[in-house]
């Protein structure tokens, strides 16, 4: 995505380009109910998120670059591994999904519905399995 140049489909970015990016990545929301992991440098599309049932409004990524969580109109969050392109964790909102955040230095997800509900979620670590 040099120089202002779009990358992937024509219906690729929600209506205000919602990006969140960390070092040389971004990621981007997209009406084709996935969020897309681009590398800026080269505007190379390197991980298409699927899994939601609607379009994707928000995207936000962990400060270390690791997970991502996303909003959509299927009424959902959903948090992902982004190297492996893994949904860690879906959570059902009450209304449409349709901003999210990861504060700095905290383990915290902040999302809302157009409910008007927010929603706080802690990370946790993922236990190793035996």
């Amino acid at each position: 995505m040099k120089n202002g140049s779009r990358a992937g489909n024509r219906k690729e970015l929600w209506a205000k380009q919602q990006f969140a990016s960390h070092r040389q990545r971004a990621i981007s929301a997209s009406w084709d109910r996935t969020p897309k992991v681009w590398e800026l440098g080269s505007g190379r599309e390197l991980h298409t998120l699927t899994g939601h049932s609607d379009d994707v409004t928000a995207v936000a990524v962990t400060p270390d670059g690791k997970r991502a969580v996303s909003a959509s109109l299927d009424r959902t969050l959903k948090v992902w591994e982004i190297e492996t392109e893994e949904v860690l964790a879906t959570v059902t909102c009450d209304g449409v999904a349709t901003c999210c955040a990861f504060p700095e230095d905290l383990k915290l997800i902040l999302a809302g519905d157009a409910g008007a509900h927010l929603l706080i979620l802690h990370l946790e670590e993922a236990k190793p399995r035996n």
